[in-house]
């Protein structure tokens, strides 16, 4: 009878007080609703808004040419070209109706190391703020600007960085990037190009138009502190095909193994 005597006792205490506490709590949501807003609060629409967009990466490119190509060149113009933030075709002669930029090489297949260099000069003197990467392709490759723009986002274009479809060479250290996948490089590597290597008359590596434009650009700047980049996924597989493919399924083909600067990766599916 005690426990239960104190049971009651200790309820009806606690009635006694509820309305106290219902007073207060009334009386601060009255106080609250006649109070100024904060005036230093964020909306949810700022916040959402806070947030900027990722800068998209300007992308120049380039395509060297020849007279005969021209076809090839309008083709670009209508498909993947019309994704690059500038376009441009070199050539060994002026072409308006292209148009195409006409440089002091000699239009044949021996002297694309020529197009190479003055094609580098001549965006170096012309159009380096354009853009923050440049790519080379030659007028039969296909681009998907879109995915190599999403690619190059993790870079910094600050850096001096090389990048491409990397193939070893017994006299190239870092190796050398096939033109024929097309190579990638940033306004820095641009610059050490033309400042040291072009205006010093290339006193480091081949001079002259003739020659393989890929593997002596590559041993032009290998000197310097350029960044030979790994453009393969995180399953290594290669993102900037330079090779046919019915080569790149071919798991013996001197051309894409043997060569190869990263070690291939034979993939077996059941």
């Amino acid at each position: 009878m005690k426990i239960r005597f104190f049971k009651i006792n200790l309820s009806l205490s606690c009635l006694r007080y509820w309305w106290i506490v219902t007073v207060f709590l009334g009386c601060c949501s009255l106080i609250g609703r006649f109070l100024p807003l904060n005036r230093t609060a964020v909306s949810i629409g700022d916040v959402t808004h806070s947030a900027s967009p990722p800068i998209q990466h300007r992308i120049l490119c380039w395509i060297p040419i020849s007279a005969k190509s021209k076809f090839r060149a309008q083709l670009i113009q209508k498909t993947w070209g019309k994704q690059c933030d500038v376009l441009l075709f070199l050539s060994s002669q002026a072409d308006a109706s292209i148009p195409a930029i006409g440089l002091p090489v000699e239009d044949a297949y021996s002297t694309l190391w020529g197009k190479t260099s003055e094609g580098l000069k001549y965006i170096y003197e012309n159009h380096l703020n354009e853009a923050d990467w440049f790519i080379k392709a030659d007028d039969d490759t296909y681009v998907v600007v879109d995915n190599l723009r999403q690619f190059l986002m993790s870079h910094d274009i600050s850096l001096p960085h090389f990048l491409g479809s990397r193939f070893a060479h017994n006299r190239l250290l870092k190796g050398y990037f096939g033109g024929g996948a097309g190579y990638v490089m940033t306004r820095e590597t641009i610059r050490i190009f033309v400042e040291h290597v072009y205006n010093n008359g290339f006193d480091m590596c081949i001079n002259g138009h003739n020659g393989e434009e890929d593997s002596y650009l590559a041993m032009c700047l290998e000197v310097f502190d350029v960044i030979f980049g790994d453009t393969r996924d995180c399953n290594g597989a290669e993102r900037f095909l330079q090779l046919s493919l019915h080569n790149l399924y071919r798991p013996f083909d001197y051309q894409s193994t043997l060569r190869a600067f990263f070690p291939s990766k034979l993939t077996v599916r059941h």
